[in-house]
């Protein structure tokens, strides 16, 4: 079983892709809409959506180098296990149906 719900719903989702209907992508969106909503002024929230919008146009090789430079990063910063986690991740979204996901449900 999976350990947050995200990927409970990452996981189900993967496995019923049939169950990813316009109706089902839009209830997830509204869902999403709602939480990061509940403290707009937190500031990890207003952090994930400036990312999130900086992101959601970029293209895959773009995302690809954006993954290479932060991994740098936190590699340079004496944190090579987070460089490692974002390079896994990064494998794992682009292997969920063989390519970057363009953005969030909207």
């Amino acid at each position: 079983m999976s350990t947050t719900p995200t990927l409970a719903l990452a996981y189900w989702l993967i496995h019923q892709p049939q169950a990813a209907d316009p109706n089902t992508i839009e209830a997830l969106s509204r869902l999403t809409r709602e939480i990061t909503t509940y403290a707009p002024h937190t500031v990890w929230v207003q952090v994930a959506h400036l990312l999130q919008t900086f992101v959601q146009d970029l293209d895959t090789p773009a995302r690809m180098n954006l993954v290479d430079s932060l991994a740098q990063i936190f590699t340079r910063y004496d944190q090579p296990e987070l460089a490692d986690r974002l390079r896994s991740i990064a494998r794992q979204m682009q292997s969920v149906n063989g390519h970057w996901p363009s953005g969030p449900p909207r």
